[in-house]
């Protein structure tokens, strides 16, 4: 996960070189350009949000955007929750971003950084979706989904089993363990699986981000596709 960060404007490059897998760790160049260019920056390193029109919002406008949101693209689960009477923004239960309302379905991501990072909902006959804002960048669209429940039982019957790649000669062995599937990668890392919906479940690593299975006419599963940020539908086959 190396990345190379440049204002040539200002002769400065950043090189981050890393192995731990972090999907992006750019910032790290930008925070130190904040120290080497400190001068060159309009904006504070931080946001003010004392100074934003913050509208007072009820519970009740608030609760509508509740719920669990995925991203198809970066196969990313993010849930939407009220807690401590502030809406925030959920990655995992250990990190999550309060949201600060510039309109009913309109919000500003609370950050320690200076990216302005902004969540605006959107309501329709053909379902609900979020999007998520850096700047200027391109709105990365989210759709909001019901989480299945399934039994250890259920997935057991139609998920579990071997799963190989011929190409690579190499496989997985999927397991049912409460009400997620597990299994590990040769050496031993544990991954963890759980339904986005009968055809998508989204993983606990970063590596395989998400599975998506698919069926016979008889709705019998008979592979899936591993997908994250380097492989796209690389094919397993259920032995």
């Amino acid at each position: 996960a190396a990345s190379v960060f440049s204002l040539p404007e200002y002769g400065f490059t950043g090189v981050v070189v890393s192995n731990d897998g972090t999907p992006y760790n750019g910032y790290l160049s930008m925070e130190t350009a904040y120290v080497l260019l400190e001068n060159e920056f309009p904006e504070p390193a931080t946001t003010d949000y004392s100074l934003l029109d913050i509208p007072d919002l009820s519970a009740e406008q608030l609760a509508i955007h509740e719920g669990f949101y995925w991203d198809e693209l970066g196969e990313l689960s993010r849930e939407i929750a009220i807690q401590n009477d502030t809406l925030r923004y959920i990655r995992s239960p250990e990190n999550s971003s309060p949201l600060v309302p510039l309109g009913e379905n309109y919000f500003q991501m609370r950050t320690p950084w200076d990216d302005k990072i902004y969540i605006q909902f959107f309501y329709s006959e053909e379902g609900s979706e979020m999007t998520y804002t850096i700047g200027e960048a391109d709105p990365i669209p989210f759709r909001k989904y019901e989480p299945l429940s399934l039994t250890g039982e259920e997935l057991g019957k139609a998920y579990a089993g071997t799963y190989w790649n011929e190409e690579y000669g190499i496989g997985f062995q999927l397991k049912a363990e409460g009400e997620s599937l597990m299994t590990n990668t040769a050496n031993q890392i544990s991954i963890e699986f759980r339904p986005i919906d009968s055809m998508t479940f989204s993983s606990d690593q970063w590596f395989m981000r998400s599975i998506e299975f698919s069926m016979d006419a008889s709705s019998r599963v008979t592979g899936f596709s591993l997908k994250n940020t380097g492989i796209r539908n690389l094919w397993f086959e259920k032995m």
